[in-house]
């Protein structure tokens, strides 16, 4: 029996992350949570997402480019794969790119303008009408 690359394993624990622990603390941490969005949290969030995916692209590109030889359906998927990750790390303007870097530095913003305040603001005050 084979066992399966690291570098595929790897991108596997990519999408489990993303989709069990980095999309979910993102989006209910905020609104249902408040007090486990940390800032730094979300920051930390967003950047180990961000780097896991382009190390994992890297990774298996690499992978690809080594193999001795490649033949058939399986091989030319993982080429494929290959190249579609690379066109959405590729400065262009793709959703996957945009929203990674838009969402990563809105929570560098945050942090940054936050830094010597408290970690989350107090509900604005309601006037009567």
């Amino acid at each position: 029996m084979v066992a399966s690359p690291s570098q595929v394993n790897f991108l596997l624990f990519c999408g489990i992350w993303t989709a069990v622990i980095a999309v979910p603390y993102l989006t209910l941490s905020p609104r249902y949570y408040p007090s486990a969005a940390h800032k730094f949290g979300i920051l930390a969030a967003e950047v180990l997402t961000m780097i896991f995916w382009f190390s994992g692209f890297i990774a298996l590109a690499v992978f690809i480019t080594n193999l001795l030889f490649c033949r058939g359906n399986v091989c030319r998927a993982a080429q494929a794969a290959t190249a579609f990750g690379a066109f959405s790390w590729y400065p262009s303007p793709l959703l996957e790119l945009v929203l990674f870097a838009v969402t990563t530095a809105l929570a560098t913003m945050h942090v940054i303008r936050t830094r010597n305040g408290s970690t989350t603001a107090p509900p604005p005050q309601m006037e009567k009408v």
